[in-house]
Order: C-alpha cells, then sequence, then structure tokens
C-alpha cells in the first residue's frame, strides 16, 4: 500500500525540513511527499531540506491562502499510484514506526472507513521557526 503525505505551510522551513526528515527515516517511509509553500518572507528552498531517498518530494509553490487550499492543492499533486494520503501540520515531527502502525491499522479496518486520526503527543521541543 502507498502513502503520499501533503504538508501546507508558510515561512516555517525548520519546522518543514524536521519534519520531512522524520517522514523519510521511517522503517516504511511514504512513497511521496507534497510540500505546498504559501510563504512569503521565506519561500521554501528544496534544497533545504533532507534526501528523500526514494521517496519522492515535490515542493509546491502557491499564492493561495489558508491550510485547507493548499491541502486541497496538495491533492492534485498525489502520485496517483497512492492508496492512502496522510496529511500533516508543518510543526509535528512523527515517530519511528509511524507508517508501518498506519498500513497495519488500514489494512484491518472496515474498507467502507474513509479517515484516520493520530493521537498528538506533546513533547517538549526546542521553538524552531
Amino acid at each position: 500500500m502507498r502513502i503520499d503525505v501533503v504538508i501546507p505551510t508558510r515561512d516555517r522551513p525548520t519546522l518543514v525540513a524536521r519534519l520531512v526528515d522524520s517522514l523519510v527515516t521511517q522503517s516504511r517511509p511514504p512513497g511521496g511527499i507534497v510540500i505546498v509553500d504559501s510563504g512569503t518572507a521565506r519561500p521554501l528552498d528544496p534544497a533545504t531540506l533532507p534526501d528523500g531517498g526514494e521517496t519522492r518530494i515535490e515542493v509546491v509553490r502557491t499564492d493561495r491562502v489558508g491550510i485547507p487550499a493548499q491541502r486541497n492543492l496538495g491533492l492534485d499533486h498525489v502520485d496517483p499510484a497512492a492508496e492512502v494520503v496522510a496529511m500533516f501540520d508543518d510543526d509535528v515531527v512523527v515517530r519511528p514506526g509511524c507508517f508501518e502502525t498506519l498500513a497495519a491499522r488500514i489494512a484491518e479496518a472496515d474498507p467502507d472507513i474513509g479517515g484516520f486520526g493520530f493521537n498528538v503527543v506533546d513533547e517538549p521541543l526546542p521553538r524552531l521557526r
């Protein structure tokens, strides 16, 4: 099962890089990551992101403002082979094993279920921008 990720962001390149690193280092990394950047002060430079390895990383620039609009634009750029799309805010760090657990839960779920949520664990992290 291919899982792709959409990340809306605005002027927070350090946070996005930290999230991308936590995604591509998963034991079961996503097939693709689409980052939708509406940044004005600091547009996201793809060269500052961690190497995706086999994970395709695409940065889409937009003037659209707002997370819903960014997520919808991101969906337009997800690989058609993706069976599942995960949407993360840019200030999230994904724990190891997240995508293995997600894939297992989806495989066990009723096929009529159309969405899942994650528990957010609030751990002290340095404030980054």
